[in-house]
C-alpha cells in the first residue's frame, strides 16, 4: 500500500507547487492523506519565512492578495468601503461570506486531490471553529481590527466547522473522500484514524486538556487491526520535557496517546504528526512503533510518501524535485530520550546538507 502525506500546506501557492509535481510526475496512490491546515495565507510567512512579520505585512500589496484568496469576497468588500455608513449586518454577512469562500476553497484541494488516490482528510486547527483563524487572516487582508471581525462573525450565527464537514461529506458521496477526523477507516487488515487538531497540548492550559479530550474521544473504543495508522494534528516536539511525565508521553507530546501508545506497545503502531512545521522530518522506531513527526508546507511542497509494507519513508520537496529516504533512529525502549541532533543523523545521510539545500540555516 502507497500513502500520500500531505500536511500544513497553507498557502495556494504551495498548492499549486504540488499538483504540478503530482501531474507531472503522473503519481498514484493508494491514499492521499491530508492531515491538516489546508489554508491560511499568513500563517507560514508569519512564522517562519519572514523574520520582520510587521514590516512584511506593511509591504504587502493586501488588496492584490486579497483578490487572489477571496475574489468574490473582495468584491463585496470594495462595496462595502465605498458606503458612507457600514451596516452591521451587511458587515456580518460579509465575514461569513470570506469564511465560506476560503472553505470553498480548501475543500477544492481535496477534490483536486481525489485525480491521485481515495483522499483521507483529518482537520487540523486551521480548519476548525474554536480559534477562527481564518478571521486573522481576514483582518490582515482587509485592515479591519481582528476584534471587530469576531464580533460580526458571532452576529451571522452560523456554525463554519458543520459547514465544512457537510461540504466535505457531500463530495464524499464518490467514496473518493473520506473524514477521519476521530473517525476509524479500515481496509483490509489496516486501520486508520485521524486525531483532529482544536487546541495545543504543550501547556498544562484548559485548552490543553480540551484536545487531550478529543484525543481520548478518538482513540476510545478502538478495535485495533494488525497494522495501525494514527495521524495526528496538535502535538508537541517528539524531544522535549513535558513536567518531568516523560514515561507517560514519549515521543507524542500528549498524556494521551502516550499512554495509549504504552498500553497497546505489543501492536504495530505507526503515528505520523503534523502541525509542527519542522522543516526536516523525524522518525523513531520502537519494535513494533514508529512515530513519524512529517515535514511541512514552510520548504514550498514538502510532501511524504510511505510504502507500507516496505514501512519505508521517503520525503519528496517538490519545489527542488529531491526526494530523500527517511532512515529511522532505532530506540531499543520508549523511554530513550535521544537528541534532536542524534535522530536526525539517523533520519538523513547528512540532515545539514538538506538544510542547506532548502536555504534554511537551522532546523526550525
Amino acid at each position: 500500500m502507497r500513502i500520500c502525506i500531505i500536511n500544513d500546506v497553507h498557502l495556494d501557492t504551495v498548492w499549486k507547487q504540488i499538483f504540478s509535481y503530482l501531474q507531472k510526475n503522473k503519481l498514484k496512490f493508494d491514499y492521499v492523506v491530508v492531515n491538516g491546515d489546508l489554508t491560511s495565507e499568513f500563517e507560514v510567512p508569519k512564522r517562519y519565512r519572514v523574520k520582520d512579520f510587521r514590516g512584511y505585512i506593511q509591504k504587502l500589496d493586501k488588496s492584490k492578495r486579497f483578490k487572489q484568496v477571496a475574489p468574490k469576497s473582495f468584491e463585496t468588500y470594495q462595496k462595502l468601503v465605498k458606503s458612507k455608513e457600514i451596516d452591521v449586518s451587511k458587515l456580518s454577512d460579509f465575514v461569513k461570506q470570506y469564511i465560506c469562500e476560503r472553505q470553498d476553497k480548501a475543500v477544492s484541494y481535496l477534490k483536486k486531490l481525489k485525480k491521485y488516490g481515495t483522499v483521507l482528510f483529518n482537520l487540523g486547527n486551521h480548519d476548525t471553529t474554536p480559534q477562527m483563524l481564518v478571521l486573522h487572516e481576514l483582518a490582515l487582508l482587509s485592515g479591519l481590527p481582528e476584534e471587530i471581525c469576531i464580533k460580526v462573525f458571532r452576529i451571522a450565527n452560523f456554525d463554519p466547522y458543520e459547514r465544512l464537514v457537510n461540504l466535505i461529506s457531500k463530495l464524499g458521496k464518490d467514496g473518493k473522500l473520506k473524514d477521519i477526523s476521530a473517525k476509524q477507516f479500515k481496509t483490509g487488515k489496516t486501520l486508520m484514524v485521524g486525531i483532529p487538531g482544536f487546541w495545543y497540548t504543550h501547556d498544562r492550559n484548559q485548552p490543553a486538556q480540551l484536545q487531550e479530550a478529543i484525543t481520548a474521544k478518538a482513540l476510545e473504543k478502538l478495535k485495533l487491526s494488525e497494522t495501525n495508522l494514527i495521524f495526528n494534528h496538535m502535538i508537541a516536539p517528539p524531544v522535549f520535557s513535558y513536567q518531568g511525565k516523560w514515561n507517560e508521553i514519549g515521543w507524542t507530546g500528549s498524556l494521551t496517546l502516550g499512554k495509549f501508545i504504552r498500553k497497546n506497545k505489543s501492536k504495530k503502531l505507526i503515528v505520523i504528526n503534523a502541525h509542527m512545521h519542522f522543516s526536516l522530518a523525524t522518525y523513531i522506531k520502537c519494535k513494533d512503533f514508529h512515530y513519524f513527526g512529517a515535514s511541512a508546507g514552510l520548504n514550498d511542497g514538502v510532501i511524504t510518501i510511505l510504502d507500507l509494507e516496505k514501512m519505508k519513508f521517503t520525503e519528496i520537496d517538490t519545489s527542488k524535485n529531491k526526494k530523500y529516504e527517511i532512515k529511522p533512529f532505532v530506540s531499543k525502549t520508549l523511554d530513550s530520550k535521544p537528541s534532536r541532533d542524534e535522530i536526525l543523523n539517523s533520519n538523513y545521510k547528512s540532515y545539514k546538507k538538506v538544510l542547506s539545500e532548502r536555504g534554511l540555516e537551522e532546523d526550525s
